[in-house]
Parts: structure tokens; C-alpha cells; sequence
């Protein structure tokens, strides 16, 4: 992709409005999305969790619940979203969006 071209990728913003979740959720979802893992430390560079590591990953998988969506986690690795998971995130990003 090339500078001038527009990004197809939701942005945090973007699952702000359509999940209905916090900026600091979103930010997560984002990461998870973009990422193979995200580290405790990714996590704590971004700075917009506020709460506990841990705390917000439960929530954030509360709100992807509705979903089937998964997040994996594995102590000193970090955590994930497999490419399933991915695509039902991405579907149900579309399906929200009316695409």
C-alpha cells in the first residue's frame, strides 16, 4: 500500500462506534486486530488503559462474547486473536457498518 492510498483498517475509533465499547477496549481490539501478539508491555507503551492489564482483557472479552470471539493469552507470550476470530471480528464489524 502506498501513502496515498486509504486504509481499509478500522481504526479504534471506528469499534468505538460500532461495538459500543470504551476507547481503551477499542484501542485493545485494534491492537489484538493488527498484531500476531500483543505483550503486557504493548500494551503498556500504548498508555490508554488505565486499569489493570487483566481487567480490561476480561472485559474486553465480555463485549466480544456476543461475537464467538476468543481471546487467547498465555503467560509471557502475551495475548491474541486467531485468524477465525479475526474474521468474525471483521464480519461483524461489516455487518454493523451495512457493508
Amino acid at each position: 500500500m502506498t501513502e496515498t492510498e486509504p486504509s481499509n483498517k478500522p481504526l479504534p475509533m471506528d469499534y468505538i462506534r460500532v461495538f459500543r465499547m470504551t476507547p481503551a477496549l477499542a484501542s485493545l481490539l485494534s491492537m489484538l486486530m493488527t498484531s500476531q501478539t500483543v505483550t503486557k508491555e504493548d500494551i503498556e507503551k500504548d498508555g490508554r488503559v488505565a486499569t489493570n492489564i487483566r481487567v480490561a482483557m476480561c472485559r474486553l472479552r465480555k463485549e466480544l462474547q456476543p461475537y464467538d470471539v476468543t481471546i487467547q493469552s498465555r503467560r509471557f507470550i502475551g495475548y491474541w486473536l486467531n485468524s477465525a476470530d479475526k474474521r468474525k471480528v471483521t464480519a461483524a464489524y461489516d455487518e454493523a457498518r451495512g457493508a
